[in-house]
């Protein structure tokens, strides 16, 4: 049931997004993502788009769009300049002015928050990726990370109001800074460059010689996974396999040496996973999903010929998987 007459009262709302997704598929007969290729993403000359969809494969309309930063620029760029894009009017000069336009909203347009105050608006996507517009300064600024929740009086805001803007200090090129651009490099480098170094690898426990390899016959249960296993094929690495029951799966690539190995997870997302064994019976993987925020601590616990494969996700939940050692 409706909490209130429609349009009586804002409330922001992920799933009225998801219906503008189906609606844009149901009308036009293609998916949001391949009407979105076809008339603003290959005007812009944006590559690599991922947009997960829901399980009727409809695209996720409230966000979880990945792309580069620079390619998030150019849609800012796009709104700031009312639509144009090298001389191609991509989205109608109307739609912009109403989508941002202050007068209708003190904190949100059409798919856009708003800061008439401080004279800027921006897209803001879970965990502090943001696309800001600042039409009087002609600047577009994009963020990312994992740095908790998006919109109004998030930490991209505050950013912008306290930092970013206040700094905007001219609107022609500022006198060379060498520098400042080499202090910059430096610390980009620094920031980008591994210290871990491999340690070296306890003995493996007997069960998991007895496990290696072995197939995982799972319970059914709510993700739609089918089996599994867990081998070690060498002495360095585990390799955790999972397959779905209408086909497909993953493969998790495991570093033991406590250095991450790096895997694709769907979608092409980069991931990163090492792991240890916690005691003689369980094994305990750590997955940083590096195209995301998310974060996972996988826990493997084998009990005679049961198999227990708990997840915990942050931010997203828990999940518990119980299968059984086929032979």
């Amino acid at each position: 049931p409706m909490a209130t007459e429609p349009g009586a009262r804002y409330s922001y709302c992920s799933q009225n997004a998801h219906l503008l997704s189906a609606i844009v598929e149901e009308t036009t007969g293609l998916s949001a993502l391949a009407f979105a290729e076809e008339h603003l993403v290959e005007p812009l000359g944006i590559n690599n788009t991922v947009w997960p969809t829901d399980p009727q494969g409809v695209n996720r309309g409230w966000g979880d769009m990945k792309m580069a930063p620079r390619d998030m620029a150019k849609l800012g760029y796009l709104f700031l300049n009312e639509g144009s894009w090298e001389n191609q009017q991509v989205v109608s000069a109307e739609w912009v002015e109403a989508a941002t336009n202050p007068e209708q909203s003190t904190t949100y347009g059409y798919q856009w928050w708003l800061n008439p105050r401080s004279g800027f608006y921006w897209a803001s996507g879970v965990g502090g990726q943001n696309i800001f517009v600042v039409p009087d300064k002609e600047m577009i600024v994009v963020t990312t990370g994992a740095t908790g929740g998006g919109g109004t009086g998030g930490w991209g805001e505050t950013l912008m109001t306290s930092r970013i803007l206040p700094l905007a200090e001219s609107t022609v090129p500022l006198p060379a800074n060498p520098d400042g651009v080499a202090a910059l490099e430096s610390a980009i480098q620094a920031a980008a460059s591994s210290t871990a170094q491999p340690e070296p690898v306890p003995p493996l426990p007997e069960v998991a010689r007895e496990v290696d390899g072995r197939l995982i016959e799972l319970e059914p249960n709510p993700l739609g996974l089918a089996s599994g296993s867990l081998a070690f094929p060498q002495e360095t690495e585990a390799v955790l396999t999972l397959s779905y029951a209408d086909g497909g799966g993953l493969e998790w690539v495991i570093g033991l040496d406590n250095i991450e190995r790096f895997f694709p997870l769907q979608h092409g997302i980069l991931a990163a996973a090492k792991g240890e064994w916690e005691s003689d019976n369980v094994f305990v993987i750590h997955v940083d999903e590096i195209g995301n925020r998310a974060k996972q601590l996988v826990t493997v616990t084998f009990e005679g010929n049961q198999v227990t494969i708990h997840s915990r996700t942050d931010p997203a939940g828990e999940a518990t998987l119980v299968g059984h050692l086929k032979n």
